[in-house]
């Protein structure tokens, strides 16, 4: 319960903010190809144009960029049109919870589109991201 009322501290000096830091950094700690590939699916946005059915399933879409983005500003390195798909219009976090029910809807997100693509994806794309999710 101390969590859930745990406001985030934005400087970068308080415990949730910290533990949320930490949480990202330890999420991204790939030892495997295999990791860089399943943590690859979730970084970015996803992209409406190749997947013009997701908002059907998804209504609302999130990803680790714009995660980080709403923990503490930073955006992406390198690629600019994936910098100009994070959401920078979402509200910056002002506890524990709205992160934690946010880095949770990314792999739901994940789950539950490619779970209604896993019998059509002739890639197998859809089988990977949902097992990685």
């Amino acid at each position: 319960t101390i969590m859930k009322t745990a406001r985030i501290d934005h400087s970068g000096t308080g415990s949730p903010y910290t533990e949320c830091k930490k949480l990202l950094k330890d999420l991204e700690r790939c030892k495997t190809n295999l990791e860089r590939l399943q943590l690859s699916y979730f970084i970015y946005p996803v992209n409406l144009q190749q997947l013009s059915d997701y908002s059907v399933y998804v209504r609302n879409p999130i990803d680790i960029s714009t995660i980080k983005y709403k923990l503490d500003g930073s955006l992406p390195t390198g690629v600019q049109s994936i910098c100009d798909a994070v959401n920078k219009q979402a509200p910056r976090y002002t506890n524990y919870w709205d992160f934690v029910d946010d880095l949770r809807r990314v792999f739901s997100n994940a789950i539950k589109y490619n779970k209604e693509h896993l019998l059509t994806d002739t890639t197998n794309i859809s089988k990977l991201v949902h097992a990685a999710a």
